[in-house]
């Protein structure tokens, strides 16, 4: 059932103003490449709010003397009383002034056209977003191979809008109560499929808007797939098995054996794949398997797994 039924009475501003909003924590090393792509923008925003999750790197520093400050209208908040990227958005959100609000990630870069692009479609729709590219801004290019675009920001029955590339206007925001912010990683997912069933209609672009960046080192690679990992469980048990159908003990057993038998030690020639993948897969592995104990313990030892 659609949650707004007098949506068609509904007027948005075909040209809104913007603010953008970047969640941040230690970024100091890649934001000023951001901000150097939101400062070529065709299309202006109003303000860039930095929302800093607790960043002990000099960033809030780094910020109120950036050459870009009064170009950007840049402000700085804090949001560091709750851990989390999904905090920091929606910290970020409560402070922003503009007609719409859109969404990018401190180490990526958005193209001059990316606002535009997202303006252009936004008032056909309460939630918008685009594609990206990995080509840019990772050496090594294509060490992990992106999908064909037309299953970028796909689950089995949604698509979503991702963090790097997402417009929102406020009062859907504040309708759905922002971001979840239980959830360490995937936020972005969460609030797309939690609009959409919630009859909010999401606009995408196929189009590479944004330069993505990829996490380089062992340890960065391995944390950020243990988030995504759990993160997944917690939209299995947010949305249910018709949206994430549940792993048998032999998809465990099999994902658990593949990642055994391509483990780093062997030539990459024989396990086919690249070490650094290895490594966010194992944590994605490791994250979805502790997260799924977890809610069998709180369910008293039962499982709910497919037979």
């Amino acid at each position: 059932m659609d949650k707004t039924p007098n949506r068609q009475e509904v007027s948005r501003p075909k040209r809104p103003t913007v603010s953008v909003i970047i969640p941040v924590f230690n970024c100091r090393d890649t934001i000023d490449e951001q901000l150097d792509g939101l400062n070529q923008q065709t299309y202006r925003p109003v303000e860039v709010i930095i929302s800093d999750n607790g960043s002990t790197d000099g960033l809030s520093e780094h910020i109120a003397n950036h050459p870009l400050r009064d170009k950007l209208s840049m402000k700085w908040v804090d949001s560091s009383q709750l851990k989390g990227s999904a905090y920091a958005r929606n910290v970020g959100a409560k402070n922003a002034v503009g007609e719409l609000l859109a969404f990018c990630d401190a180490d990526d870069v958005v193209k001059p056209t990316w606002l535009e692009r997202l303006v252009d479609i936004a008032p056909d729709y309460d939630l918008v977003g685009s594609t990206a590219e990995a080509r840019t801004l990772n050496s090594g290019y294509p060490w992990r191979p992106p999908p064909p675009i037309e299953l970028h920001c796909t689950t089995k029955n949604y698509r979503h809008a991702a963090g790097f590339s997402l417009g929102v206007w406020p009062d859907v925001y504040r309708q759905l109560d922002g971001m979840n912010e239980r959830f360490g990683a995937s936020q972005d997912v969460e609030f797309s499929i939690r609009a959409q069933k919630n009859g909010y209609r999401l606009g995408f672009l196929f189009e590479e808007l944004v330069a993505y960046r990829y996490r380089t080192t062992f340890r960065s690679l391995y944390r950020q797939g243990r988030g995504q990992g759990r993160a997944s469980e917690q939209l299995a048990e947010e949305f249910g098995p018709d949206d994430f159908p549940a792993m048998s003990r032999a998809d465990w057993v099999r994902r658990f054996t593949y990642l055994a038998m391509s483990n780093p030690g062997l030539p990459i020639w024989l396990t086919g794949l690249n070490r650094r993948e290895w490594m966010r897969e194992t944590g994605f592995s490791i994250g979805k398997y502790k997260a799924r104990n977890a809610v069998k313990r709180q369910r008293g030892g039962q499982d709910n797994k497919p037979a």
